[in-house]
């Protein structure tokens, strides 16, 4: 669960719509005089934005997220070079070396750089499309509302990125160079914007520790590009000068990433916090299905009836359980049939006819959320599809596939689904609670608000065949005494 927030610790300021709104704020104060400041902050706004793009760019179907992406990646690259020039000169004279000959050289090569950089920022901004950029702020903060902050689903996408993070810490610790370390440094940028946009309720403990190491990183590249730009300078730095250099440069880099080491090795180090306060195990599973449902609200014309749904299959697998008759080989079982439920409506987007095999195609061409693969995908969109209608023919590749691995417990689930698909049907009953109990040689399941006669439960008594068929056992759909004992 995400850590309680700290009155000391840094909250984010904006959402969405703001960031998107800064970036042409900035973009015109660039544009007056190409000031550090001002290029810093336009840069900052679209690190923001391409953040938010790129956690919802998997779960999003809308093109639009991808476009946005890269008109803001374009934009900051071409600040880049100016943006160079002013960091490279500001580390010339915080080194004291400004007054050597070299140092001279170097700031006269600045100054051109500068002058260069200014040119093709002013290029970029003339041609970033500041309507089609206005019309995103109009659509994109509403499909970004899909995706509620600090949900399990936000979880699992800052996951991703400190997985990312902490691949590149274990690389450029174990080989110290130049181009690890700044892979790093663009890793904890991530998951800090990441935190900071999806996760606001851990980035209030993580983000003064973010913001320090990401500075500390930051300054160490700054050495290392102005390293680099005096092995080009000409006319070569002189054997004397470049011993003065290559010393001012090692004591004021060495300390930083000593003091980098010193909190993120060992056993109490931050990477260690960090992943604390994100999902394991069940709730692991339980953040990929809520990620997986997030995509499928997208898509589902009624994505609260398919929440619904997921709660009665979770409710009727949980009692199933309990009493020592849901038990499969499939390790993930109850998140997999979570996910199945909220996705099984996907393909309604597609219209009515035959949307269960548009479900199916749709959920296999969807990339799996982080620690589950293809195979995990593969049996969601067989659950999905057999939540209702005919079971595919004993004859039939789809069945060889079904029974080829974990096809009993596929059918388990499916005829899971389909029960609590039937039970939700009813928008006038509105079931929302059940209990389930083994009761001899049958299964008992009281639903809170079930009418036990009429076209409801006819449907409903259609609907469990399946899963009579797999428990092997009749189950016996009926009203619940009270709501209280439901």
């Amino acid at each position: 669960m995400p850590p309680k927030p700290s009155a000391r610790s840094p909250r984010p300021k904006r959402d969405l719509k703001a960031w998107m709104e800064r970036v042409l704020e900035k973009a015109s104060d660039v544009e007056k005089d190409f000031d550090t400041g001002s290029v810093h902050d336009l840069r900052v706004a679209l690190r923001h934005c391409r953040s938010i793009a790129l956690g919802l760019e998997a779960l999003d179907p809308a093109a639009q997220w991808a476009r946005m992406n890269k008109a803001a990646k374009k934009l900051l690259r071409g600040m880049g070079g100016l943006r160079d020039a002013h960091v490279i000169e500001k580390t010339v004279k915080k080194l004291g070396m400004k007054e050597s000959t070299s140092g001279r050289s170097l700031l006269l090569q600045m100054e051109r750089c500068a002058k260069k950089g200014k040119r093709q920022a002013r290029k970029r901004l003339r041609a970033f499309d500041r309507k089609q950029w206005r019309g995103w702020i109009d659509e994109l903060p509403g499909r970004a509302a899909h995706l509620r902050m600090n949900s399990s689903a936000a979880e699992l996408i800052v996951l991703t990125w400190w997985n990312d993070a902490w691949e590149r810490h274990q690389a450029a610790m174990q080989s110290r160079s130049k181009t690890e370390i700044h892979r790093l440094r663009i890793g904890l940028k991530r998951l800090r914007y990441s935190a900071e946009s999806f996760l606001p309720a851990c980035y209030v403990q993580w983000g003064r520790d973010l913001q320090k190491l990401q500075d500390l990183l930051g300054d160490v590249h700054d050495l290392d590009v102005l390293q680099g730009e005096l092995s080009s300078l000409l006319p070569a730095v002189s054997k004397t000068e470049r011993k003065k250099w290559r010393a001012a440069i090692q004591a004021r880099r060495a300390p930083k990433l000593r003091e980098y080491r010193e909190k993120m090795s060992g056993p109490k180090s931050k990477w260690h916090q960090w992943r604390s306060s994100l999902p394991e195990g069940k709730n692991l599973d339980r953040a990929r299905a809520a990620w997986l449902g997030v995509w499928a609200s997208y898509l589902d014309p009624d994505p609260d009836h398919s929440r619904r749904v997921a709660r009665l299959a979770v409710g009727i697998y949980d009692g199933l359980a309990a009493a020592g008759l849901a038990g499969m080989d499939i390790a993930p079982a109850r998140s997999l049939l979570e996910a199945a439920a909220l996705a099984h409506d996907a393909g309604r987007s597609y219209g009515e006819k035959h949307h269960r095999k548009a479900t199916y195609k749709l959920v296999l061409k969807q990339a799996p959320p982080h620690g589950w693969t293809f195979a995990h995908m593969e049996m969601i969109a067989q659950i999905a599809r057999y939540h209702r209608g005919g079971l595919p023919d004993q004859q039939s590749k789809t069945w060889a596939s079904i029974y080829r691995e974990d096809g009993a417990g596929i059918l388990l689930l499916s005829g899971i689904l389909r029960l609590a698909s039937a039970l939700a049907n009813d928008r006038a009953t509105n079931i929302t609670r059940l209990r389930v109990r083994r009761e001899g040689e049958s299964v008992a399941i009281r639903a809170a608000g079930y009418r036990e006669i009429g076209p409801f439960a006819s449907h409903v008594a259609e609907a469990r065949h399946l899963l009579e068929i797999e428990l092997n056992l009749p189950v016996l759909v009926m009203a619940a005494p009270n709501p209280a004992s439901a």
